[in-house]
């Protein structure tokens, strides 16, 4: 995995001036960043701790410590200022910290902090000839989203975060020199492997963006700043595309790519239409994970089957968990499991497979075709249904922004974010009746402000199932 590291890829850039990492005060370069790695691996190295926090943030201090530690060939702890955070803390034995750009943590335990070096204090004369530790090393720390709970702490060995890195760079191809933005959490699988380092290592331009998201604003530093390649999770990716269709606006984007919660096929349709001239990657994937299945879009192809979440990526197995009386069935929904060379043999079932806790089914063409998380299965009448599938039905309608779908009681509920202006409820419930199997119509709509989502954009679930 030498020539496949991502600290390699950055030793071996030590005397390139090009720039490496942006944001809207300042700029670093290759050369630069590799510096300021090397002066603060030094900082660790007197250090006995192997784990090493990081707090989480948008920002170029978070890249510069979360690289510095992995190139001391400690362990990076992604801490979050919250009480999960302070959970982690304590779950990890973290004493030594590094906070950056806000340089402000409120945790009750007693902290050796660094503020992240943003500037060079010395001239490095010698780096690190060859960056290589045991492939069994824990890289990095990292917690689950939580939609449905409270999140699970993932350890990434050192093998599998740069596996990570090279599969997506592998189907998501980008190119030495371009710009990449980056708007989506850093901390979090889609942020950090599949854009950040993978740009990275190839040597990209990375323009971190860590205001509020305004599809207007993304819009502005897309041009402004001639960006190429720009990442999305689907709700995002849902305003910005809206944006652009209300303002009649055409972007020279050369990629984008989706990842974080399932893709709608009505958003796919509309992306590929209002950004015809650009590619678009979608991934299925998972903290434990991250890439299972990276799709290409045809946008010439109206015909398409967007359905799909992809065809698996190289070496990953996949087979569906279908109960009993299913199985032998065509198109047999059940549990997607998977096995890959980059999941931690600790993830693997007594049956040799990792269960993903997602339910679909394969279709005759290979790809990959998803319903919903078994955790959020819902048993009504006897029927199991799924509450994302019933939420995008519900949402397609024009006067529903958004809906949230559980069970109380026993009874079907939809919470529904609406479009004051035109809607009505006697027309909504008239359209569910239309759109909706009988086991899927709601007994109950409950009109509210906002519904509550992760950093991740994803439906918090918690207490609500």
């Amino acid at each position: 995995m030498r020539e496949q590291c991502i600290i390699n890829s950055l030793i071996k850039r030590k005397d390139d001036a090009s720039v490496a990492l942006q944001d809207e005060k300042r700029s670093i370069s290759y050369s630069e960043l590799l510096g300021l790695l090397e002066i603060n691996a030094r900082r660790l190295k007197d250090n006995n701790e192997q784990n090493i926090g990081v707090i989480a943030e948008n920002s170029i201090e978070f890249v510069i410590a979360f690289l510095s530690v992995i190139y001391a060939g400690k362990t990076v702890v992604i801490i979050t200022n919250s009480n999960k955070g302070e959970k982690i803390i304590n779950a990890c034995d973290i004493n030594t910290i590094f906070v950056g750009a806000e340089k402000t943590f409120q945790f009750e335990k007693a902290l050796t902090v660094f503020c992240t070096i943003t500037e060079s204090m010395a001239w490095i004369e010698q780096y690190k000839q060859d960056y290589h530790y045991d492939d069994n090393y824990i890289a990095v720390i990292m917690s689950t989203s939580g939609t449905t709970g409270e999140g699970n702490v993932i350890p990434i060995l050192y093998k599998n975060l740069n596996k990570r890195i090279w599969y997506t760079n592998m189907h998501y191809p980008r190119n030495d020199g371009c710009k990449e933005l980056i708007i989506v959490p850093m901390h979090l699988t889609l942020g950090n492997q599949q854009q950040l380092l993978t740009a990275l290592y190839v040597g990209m331009h990375i323009y971190i963006y860590s205001g509020v998201y305004f599809p207007r604003k993304i819009v502005s530093i897309i041009n402004e700043e001639i960006v190429d390649y720009v990442s999305f999770v689907p709700t995002m990716l849902g305003a910005f595309v809206n944006y652009l269709d209300e303002e009649k606006i055409l972007l020279n984007l050369k990629g984008i790519y989706i990842a974080g919660d399932t893709l709608q096929p009505e958003l796919v349709g509309k992306t590929k239409e209002v950004l015809n001239h650009t590619s678009i990657y979608s991934a299925y994937g998972m903290t434990e994970i991250a890439p299972i299945c990276i799709k290409k879009y045809n946008n010439k192809n109206r015909n398409e089957n967007l359905s799909g979440v992809g065809k698996p990526i190289r070496g990953m197995q996949i087979k569906v968990v279908a109960r009993k009386e299913q199985q032998g069935v065509e198109n047999v929904i059940g549990e997607i499991c998977v096995k890959h060379s980059m999941i931690e043999l600790e993830r693997y079932s007594e049956d040799g497979w990792f269960h993903t806790g997602d339910i679909g089914y394969l279709a005759e063409d290979g790809e990959v075709v998803l319903c919903g998380r078994l955790k959020n299965m819902l048993i009504r009448n006897g029927y199991n249904i799924f509450p994302e599938i019933i939420e995008r039905k519900i949402s397609n309608c024009e006067m529903v922004k958004e809906a949230m779908v559980f069970m109380e009681q026993s009874k079907l509920i939809a919470k529904v974010v609406v479009e004051q202006d035109i809607f009505e409820m006697a027309e909504l419930i008239k359209y569910c009746k239309s759109k909706l199997e009988p086991a899927e119509i709601p007994c109950d709509f409950r009109i509210v402000d906002s519904i509550e989502k992760n950093e991740s954009m994803k439906i918090v679930r918690r207490g609500a199932i």
